[in-house]
């Protein structure tokens, strides 16, 4: 079974390197998220029991609140053991514009190097990739609250048609 995932690659409020990030992700075939604090452990983080997996983020992500704790366990379990080879993505920049579709080709994994290329010095990176076989371009939505801020959403295929069929500008 397929399953619709919506992601950003990369912070929306950051113009410049979002631009980066994301025709990174066009020539590479990826599209990444964050947690850079957890490492390389955050794959086996990702197997414990939700809410421990969200007392552990606060030992490297102390000022977060614990809802925000909360969504990022959710969003890791989500990267790390249900997005699955066939999976549909939808990248997307903000709440409103649709920047591709694409098909995942290899299942998550944890890379410091190519999240640091990826974002260029001194940027935040985004070192948890997936890989993605981009093939359709995006359009911007009427509806400028289109999408979820949340940074892994998973969606039903009906739903999802709903979100391609919208009013575009």
């Amino acid at each position: 079974m397929v399953n619709y995932w919506i992601i950003p690659p990369y912070y929306s409020g950051k113009p410049a390197v979002f631009d980066r990030v994301w025709q990174y992700d066009r020539d590479h075939g990826t599209i990444a998220m964050g947690w850079e604090r957890l490492g390389s452990e955050i794959k086996e983080l990702a197997r414990l029991d939700r809410k421990i997996l969200r007392e552990r983020i606060t030992d490297y992500y102390p000022a977060r609140h614990v809802i925000t704790r909360g969504i990022d366990a959710t969003e890791i379990k989500r990267l790390y053991q249900e997005i699955q080879i066939g999976d549909t993505i939808l990248a997307r920049r903000g709440c409103g514009e649709m920047l591709a579709e694409g098909r995942v080709t290899k299942t998550a994994c944890y890379d410091q190097g190519k999240g640091e290329a990826r974002a260029g010095a001194g940027n935040e990176v985004y070192p948890n990739f997936l890989k993605v076989e981009w093939t359709m371009n995006g359009k911007r939505f009427v509806k400028r609250n289109s999408f979820s801020q949340n940074t892994i959403v998973k969606k039903t295929e009906p739903d999802y048609r709903r979100i391609l069929d919208s009013p575009t500008l």
